[in-house]
């Protein structure tokens, strides 16, 4: 399975359960969090779950990422990190906001070779006729 794939299929998971509702805000942020790491390791390669934030964010500096997305990555691991580590309680928008820059960064940063490859079948075969 392509890992931007299985990482919005996490992401839409998070969101349908909104545990942060039920007082689990670290769960949620650490379910987000996960998840994109997972995204980073299987889409570029670079062990994201083994990484502290800055270090994910300078690896990034050497990817061909666009700035929006780096941005919201950058947001995003920020933002779980306060949350996980000096147990910041974010307000009720900042749970929506980090969540929609997980799921534009796996988005902005997802690989087209699957359709691309399909699209190439498909002109070969016309091609043949």
């Amino acid at each position: 399975m392509p890992p931007h794939i299985l990482a919005l299929s996490q992401l839409e998971k998070v969101k349908e359960e909104a545990i942060w509702k039920d007082g689990k805000t670290k769960e949620y942020y650490s379910a987000i969090s996960d998840s994109v790491r997972l995204y980073i390791e299987g889409r570029f390669g670079i062990q994201a779950l083994e990484l502290t934030t800055d270090e994910i964010v300078r690896a990034f500096k050497s990817q061909v990422v666009d700035a929006a997305s780096k941005e919201k990555l950058q947001q995003m691991l920020v933002l779980s990190d306060y949350v996980k580590f000096a147990k910041q309680i974010p307000i009720e928008q900042e749970h929506a906001i980090a969540l929609q820059n997980a799921f534009d960064f796996v988005n902005g940063t997802k690989r087209e070779d699957e359709i691309v490859i399909e699209e190439d079948t498909t002109t070969n075969t016309e091609e043949t006729k």
